[in-house]
């Protein structure tokens, strides 16, 4: 039986490997994250999360940030940020698309997130701590968000977005079950056309040749979901008050995202909530 701490070794080292050899594709094997209508949500949030403030600009640690889904928003609208990724890879594909004006408002930082958060060398009274698809990875996520609450000045906010929302104990009816299996079919079929054609591109292009990467421990925790309603407990618990939580159906393809959104074919797959510590 493996230990809690090999496990969690095994997870971060699973994320170092997939995320090295990812990060030059990143953004265009991940549609569900980069889809327009993804992105469009994004930045509703995003509004949501500037409108608890009065002061401008604000102090933002993107952990987990990746290629920068969130720090180059957040560096747009005028904000300083610290990036913090285990990727180095990831980083520098980050970096390659931060704006000359922007560099002086970004650091970024290669390092474990809940490591980093519990190294004591992180001064406090953050404005808003982001995470973006991130907590699935994460060995022990809960801890990550204890730790980053605490970090929060008084008034900020912790903002979440694109995770996989636990599954609901429900029993769909048969033309339900088979119209969403042949939803997800379309929407595997669809990734798998856009990875073999980035693949090929990269290969003619860069002469790099991708193989079928393992993701299953990196992505540890999306089989089973992430409990939007557990995390919400955990952080009231801690005397944030929820401002916003979404569900929604995640897909490859936003037109098979929309079509649930309208229908209601399966039970939602995805959560983004921002909470918000007390002023006193």
């Amino acid at each position: 039986m493996e230990t809690d701490e090999l496990q969690a070794a095994r997870i971060i080292e699973a994320n170092h490997r997939v995320h090295a050899r990812e990060a030059s594709i990143y953004d265009r094997v991940h549609p569900e994250i980069f889809g327009a209508f993804e992105q469009k949500c994004i930045r509703s949030d995003l509004e949501i999360v500037y409108s608890l403030f009065e002061h401008q600009p604000l102090r933002v640690m993107d952990l987990g940030c990746g290629t920068g889904n969130l720090a180059l928003k957040f560096l747009e609208a005028g904000h300083f940020v610290r990036a913090v990724d285990l990727s180095g890879e990831m980083l520098s594909v980050l970096e390659t698309k931060i704006q000359d004006t922007w560099k002086g408002r970004i650091e970024l930082v290669q390092g474990d997130a809940l490591q980093e958060l519990e190294s004591g060398e992180i001064e406090p009274e953050w404005d808003v701590i982001s995470f973006s698809s991130v907590l699935h990875h994460l060995p022990d996520y809960y801890s990550v968000l204890r730790c980053a609450f605490d970090l929060i000045g008084p008034g900020g906010a912790l903002y979440v977005c694109h995770e996989p929302l636990a599954a609901p104990d429900e029993v769909q009816s048969r033309l339900s079950h088979a119209i969403a299996g042949l939803m997800r079919l379309v929407d595997n079929f669809y990734i798998r056309a856009v990875k073999v054609h980035v693949y090929a591109w990269e290969r003619i292009t860069a002469g790099r040749k991708f193989r079928r990467m393992d993701y299953s421990l990196a992505d540890y925790h999306l089989p089973a979901g992430i409990s939007m309603t557990e995390i919400l407990h955990l952080l009231e618990a801690k005397g944030a008050r929820k401002v916003a939580a979404r569900t929604y159906h995640a897909y490859f393809l936003d037109t098979l995202r929309a079509l649930d959104d309208h229908l209601g074919i399966t039970a939602p797959t995805g959560f983004t909530c921002i909470v918000q510590k007390p002023v006193n």
